[in-house]
């Protein structure tokens, strides 16, 4: 499941820079926000995962989130962990719906919501791109169950099998990941 070149060698530790946004992202995104209205608080060049929901938090369609706890337990594993949601719920809930399902250690890492972009193919990817470049952000993962979102071999996706969700291994991988890239 892994593309990644980044463990194939140690990389060289970066400074880490933080850039404070002053407005707070209303949900829903909507097509043509700004970037920068996508973002809460500070955000920093270092560890971002950015998720999806359906098929990763839960498996198929069931929609109770009932992986959700594998990814609390990678923001555990990994303190300095921002999160970014890049999944279609950003397009619809509003944040009651966010606050009121979400637990709060999610609430309290996920700093931002991708843009929605009308780019095709592979939107999903591109909406990434655009906010990692716009914010700076140079160590990022992607989890996400549609690949057909993506170009083949990307290396910033880690593919999640949509029938179980987001699983121990997966997590377990997700940690080494990012703690092999603090080293």
């Amino acid at each position: 499941m892994f593309g990644f070149t980044l463990f194939q060698g140690k990389q060289r530790k970066k400074i880490e820079r933080s850039v404070a946004i002053t407005n707070k992202a209303t949900l829903p995104i909507k097509k043509g926000y700004p970037i920068a209205s996508c973002c809460n608080g500070n955000i920093h060049q270092g560890s971002t995962l950015f998720y999806d929901v359906d098929g990763v938090l839960h498996p198929n369609d069931v929609g109770n989130l009932s992986c959700i706890s594998h990814l609390v337990s990678i923001i555990n594993k990994v303190p300095s962990l921002q999160l970014i949601m890049s999944s279609n719920w950003r397009e619809t809930m509003d944040e009651e719906f966010f606050e009121r399902v979400f637990p709060n250690e999610i609430l309290e890492r996920t700093i931002g919501f991708t843009p929605v972009l009308e780019t095709y193919p592979y939107r999903r990817q591109r909406e990434i791109e655009a906010f990692a470049a716009h914010f700076g952000l140079n160590r990022y993962l992607c989890i996400d169950d549609q690949e057909r979102l993506y170009e083949p071999g990307w290396p910033n996706l880690y593919a999640i099998d949509r029938s179980r969700g987001l699983d121990e291994k997966s997590s377990e991988n997700i940690v080494s990941y990012f703690i092999e890239g603090e080293e």
